[in-house]
């Protein structure tokens, strides 16, 4: 197959598919050097990247459940993207607002998919963990978003690799984390971006990443419930600007020509 003669969504998704991967494998053979999980075939074999995945891996009775989910997300992802469509035929929104109603596609897009992702680890008789934990929606702070309830997949990693090896420099932990999480998001996203488009956003994503590390710092500073859900619809969803950009957009095929 003649790679340039896919489309530019086509061509994104699969860039970002073939940076992914081999990112991917590095930090599952990173986490699961040396752990007793490494000898567990299923679990080298599943898509989970840390070995803590193993020890909360749930039991095969937990399927109906997770279906439902699935279900429920899938269904009302679908009338986002539909909805998503006939806002950018009807009005044709500036970019940014294409970014936060884009945002809310993105969201319930993983938790359909994520849905699934838990029966990779049927070969081991068990169920892998959800990729979101407790609602993202509900989140009482920043903390509480980014440590339990987005991506525990790979936060889990970011606190076996990089938090805990420094957690008696909890600030430059912290700061680590976020940067080496807008930098992976650098090369899955805006590299794939600059390749097929020539469109630079260098920078956006680690900006975003290193917003929330910065937030997380002021929420600390406050005890008041109400004040770090502001934080969150603040610094999670406020810059969603520089994070669901155009290279997002166009991997997930929500990007009109």
């Amino acid at each position: 197959m003649n790679f340039t003669a896919l489309s530019p969504d086509w061509q994104m998704t699969a860039l970002s598919f073939l940076m992914m991967l081999p990112l991917w494998c590095f930090m599952k053979l990173v986490a699961f050097r040396g752990a007793p999980e490494a000898k567990n075939l299923a679990a080298m074999l599943s898509p989970y990247i840390s070995p803590a995945a193993v020890r909360q891996m749930l039991p095969l009775s937990a399927w109906p459940q997770t279906v439902r989910r699935f279900l429920v997300a899938g269904s009302v992802c679908i009338c986002a993207c539909w909805l998503y469509w006939q806002l950018l035929r009807n009005l044709r929104p500036p970019i940014i607002l294409r970014s936060y109603t884009g945002a809310i596609v993105v969201w319930l897009a993983s938790e359909a998919a994520s849905s699934l992702l838990p029966f990779l680890a049927l070969p081991a008789g068990r169920l892998l963990p959800l990729f979101h934990g407790a609602p993202p929606p509900l989140a009482n702070g920043l903390a509480d978003f980014w440590g339990r309830r987005w991506n525990v997949w790979v936060s889990e990693w970011f606190r076996q690799i990089i938090f805990r090896p420094l957690q008696n420099r909890p600030v430059i932990a912290l700061f680590a984390v976020f940067l080496t999480s807008g930098v992976l998001h650098e090369l899955i996203i805006n590299v794939p971006l600059y390749i097929v488009t020539g469109r630079n956003f260098f920078g956006l994503m680690t900006l975003y990443f290193l917003l929330q590390a910065a937030g997380i710092l002021i929420e600390r500073q406050t005890h008041n419930r109400a004040a770090r859900i502001f934080l969150v619809w603040l610094f999670v969803f406020g810059a969603v600007p520089l994070m669901i950009n155009e290279g997002v957009l166009r991997i997930l095929h929500l990007w009109p020509e």
